[in-house]
């Protein structure tokens, strides 16, 4: 119906935005609109449920999660449906939480290949911080300018902040003072956009780190 159309249409814009703004009332939203979706083939389908597995992977619904992630990740080759990549960033971290790295990393490469991934590089500005957590801290070293760079060129706030985030904790042990440098370019970034969840992130990381030194 037109109803069901406009509040899947909704539902989907706002997805993170909300999260990031602290807006937690609207996490429900995707899961109230998303069977009527699914029934409807509504084009937004796939970000509807990569919203979802990321509030579900995020209160450790693991299992959940993972089958709607790979549910979305299906989608991604018919053209009923707007491609979105960040569902394999999703199911990166819920193969890490799982303890299962190697499959966290191949979730990340696969996002980072797809063409969609090409409008803001999300799985691309993660892709040094999974290589790293899957044992290879040097090549993800030598990934991650060209990964920072990538993103910068997009000039999307939350996936900078993201990259920067992860950026600064790959360099927290071997250039403190470069993850130091990170962090509050990071955080200056979130005041600016209103971003509310990652400027805690940012703050908890700077303590850690002025802590450290």
């Amino acid at each position: 119906t037109v109803a069901h159309g406009s509040a899947a249409d909704i539902a989907s814009c706002l997805g993170d935005m909300a999260r990031f703004r602290l807006h937690d009332e609207m996490r429900a939203w995707p899961g109230d609109i998303i069977d009527a979706a699914r029934r409807a083939r509504h084009p937004r389908l796939i970000f509807l449920l990569t919203w979802q597995a990321s509030y579900a992977w995020g209160e450790s619904r693991l299992d959940e999660a993972r089958a709607i992630g790979e549910e979305a990740a299906a989608l991604l080759g018919d053209p009923q449906y707007e491609p979105f990549a960040w569902i394999f960033a999703d199911l990166a971290f819920i193969a890490e939480v799982q303890g299962n790295p190697a499959r966290a990393l191949e979730m990340i490469r696969r996002g980072a290949a797809h063409p969609a991934d090409r409008v803001d590089h999300l799985c691309a500005g993660m892709l040094p911080w999974f290589t790293s957590a899957a044992g290879d801290p040097g090549e993800a070293m030598r990934l991650a300018p060209a990964s920072l760079a990538r993103v910068e060129s997009t000039g999307v706030p939350c996936v900078l902040g993201l990259t920067l985030y992860f950026h600064a904790r790959l360099l927290a042990v071997s250039a403190p003072e470069r993850a130091l440098a990170a962090v509050e370019r990071g955080l200056a970034l979130a005041r600016q956009s209103g971003d509310r969840y990652h400027s805690a992130l940012f703050l908890h990381e700077y303590a850690t780190l002025k802590g450290r030194s």
